[in-house]
């Protein structure tokens, strides 16, 4: 069971940057799945797990936030700097406690919206992290396959947004 682990994980990994995004939001989305239904069970409202609220922006602002803004900002401050300061820090163990520390800070930067809003997003915080160290170890873009993968993400509920607001 490890090896066949081992060669899914070296596949994925692996894969061109196109393909590697598509996989990885797939693998976002089956993440996601048992996280909702802990929700649906403990009955939490969506009153009670909040999120941004598309309703506050007009198109633009939107887009620009939602696919520019905070995927950049969310990469800088939640990968970029604990990743590199924690292989600074620990040579051998940098990139594990870069992932947990990178994980927890995405996390905490969603706890406004409330604390069910920011246990959802910690699969996403996870693979962010982890993003940006397969992309460091393969000498590519890390930071901008991140903030990508994150822009790709929000497109999800962007669209979803957008055509509610234009079918209306």
């Amino acid at each position: 069971m490890k090896n066949k682990i081992t060669v899914l994980y070296q596949k994925w990994s692996g894969l061109k940057p196109f393909n590697y995004i598509i996989v990885t939001i797939l693998f976002m989305i089956v993440l996601e799945i048992p996280i909702q239904l802990v929700f649906e069970y403990l009955d939490i409202s969506d009153d009670k797990f909040g999120g941004f609220n598309p309703d506050d922006f007009g198109v633009f602002t939107l887009i620009f936030l939602s696919l520019i803004l905070a995927p950049i900002l969310e990469t800088l401050v939640s990968q970029l700097i604990p990743i590199e300061v924690s292989q600074a820090f620990f040579k051998n163990s940098g990139n594990i406690i870069g992932i947990t520390i990178a994980t927890i800070i995405f996390s905490s930067m969603h706890l406004s919206y409330s604390i069910w809003y920011a246990i959802a997003v910690m699969p996403s915080g996870f693979l962010f992290a982890h993003t940006y160290i397969i992309f460091q170890k393969r000498k590519e873009s890390s930071f901008w396959m991140a903030s990508i993968l994150h822009a790709s993400i929000n497109l999800i509920p962007l669209t979803i947004d957008l055509t509610d607001r234009f079918i209306k």
